[in-house]
């Protein structure tokens, strides 16, 4: 069996230049991890999932999505829209009744809106995530959703 060669990058985002057909390099920079093969350069991404909320008439509330989260995760992003009217969502996390903030509130319109959450907010296997909603302005169909990568 071949021998896996590793190499490492700790400057600037992508791949090291020397890379070869059948090696891998991580780069410490960026946290990536990338391959070669052939004359390819392979950017290996981690697994990512994620959920999606809908609401025909939203409410001020504040509303338990996910009962418990089925592994360690990463959030990286929250796209949201409605169909008319505004409100206020700020995502959370609940470990036993400790919420913790994923990002700032946001503002949701009828303009699909794509939040990065950055840094990326880590959320424990069996930790639920909760949706706040607040400051509803004649809001129907809200539509969210979360986006995470294993961790």
């Amino acid at each position: 069996m071949p021998a896996i060669k590793l190499k490492r990058k700790t400057d600037a985002a992508g791949a090291p230049a020397s890379l070869v057909d059948g090696e891998i390099a991580i780069n410490q920079a960026e946290g990536a991890l990338y391959g070669k093969r052939g004359s390819d350069i392979v950017h290996l991404t981690q697994p990512t999932g994620g959920m999606t909320y809908l609401d025909r008439a939203p409410e001020a509330e504040t509303v338990t999505v996910m009962f418990e989260v089925p592994a360690d995760i990463s959030i990286t992003k929250v796209l949201s829209k409605t169909s008319t009217g505004t409100l206020s969502l700020q995502v959370q996390s609940n470990d036993a009744g400790t919420t913790t903030s994923v990002g700032s509130s946001i503002s949701v319109t009828s303009s699909l809106s794509t939040t990065n959450i950055s840094p990326a907010v880590d959320v424990d296997a069996g930790e639920a995530l909760e949706f706040v909603i607040s400051s509803v302005v004649d809001a129907e169909d809200l539509s969210v959703q979360v986006v995470w990568v294993l961790r």
